[in-house]
């Protein structure tokens, strides 16, 4: 299984410029690894660690790299090609092995798979993500769907949000300085059949502070980061 399209954004709440922000992903190695990492980090084992240093994080949300990694031109196929350092978000992606005891959907909610959209884009809009955050989200999930059961012989979706307590037990997420708030929010789904009870309102909300984490520190660092997996 995949842990689909984790991304990280990064950015300062009161209107100044955080410089030198460290960023450590340590995954637990006996649950998935590393197969994808963007952009290039400051160093990692690409199995289940990822650091991103020296970032300077703006209000508006860029991440420019203030010291990019300096490659020999000899290895270089294009030289002329300057690397980039200004980003709008950090990416990681995982394949698991088989150990999947985290990745269950035994307690999960059930709305219908027409509405589902819908849903995922209220909680996620409740949990403070961005517009563009949310219909990443969503588009990215989508496609798992349709090409599952692109006749929709089973007309549900059964999900849940990971707790920050499960999260953090399989991908620890490190940030220095700490930040103010940090909001990760890793969605299981599946496709459920019309014996599923559909959850109310009131279910779905009480999932919503599962990805909340506020600290003391008035850093001004804000870290917002979702991810989903589909469970076949």
């Amino acid at each position: 299984l995949c842990g689909g399209k984790p991304i990280i954004r990064l950015r300062s709440s009161n209107d100044t410029i955080i410089s030198n922000v460290n960023v450590r992903l340590d995954l637990a190695n006996t649950i998935w690894y590393l197969s994808s990492i963007y952009p290039k980090p400051s160093n990692t084992d690409e199995m289940s660690f990822v650091e991103w240093n020296n970032i300077q994080v703006h209000p508006d949300g860029r991440l420019l790299f203030e010291n990019k990694h300096e490659i020999e031109e000899a290895d270089r196929i294009f030289p002329s090609m300057v690397d980039e350092n200004e980003h709008q978000m950090l990416f990681w992606e995982a394949l698991t092995h088989n150990n999947l005891s985290v990745f269950t959907l035994d307690k999960g909610l059930c709305v219908p798979r027409q509405d589902f959209s819908r849903v995922l884009n209220y909680l996620l809009k409740k949990m403070s993500f961005s517009s563009e955050d949310r219909d990443d989200m969503v588009t990215y999930i989508l496609p798992h769907l349709d090409d599952a059961d692109p006749e929709y012989r089973n007309p549900n979706v059964i999900f849940r949000f990971l707790s920050q307590d499960e999260y953090s037990s399989v991908a620890q997420l490190n940030i220095r300085p700490q930040p103010e708030q940090v909001i990760r929010a890793f969605l299981l789904y599946r496709l459920g059949n019309k014996e599923e009870h559909t959850s109310n309102i009131d279910e779905m909300e009480k999932i919503i502070d599962l990805a909340y984490n506020r600290n003391s520190s008035s850093s001004g660092l804000v870290v917002h980061e979702c991810a989903s997996m589909f469970l076949y």
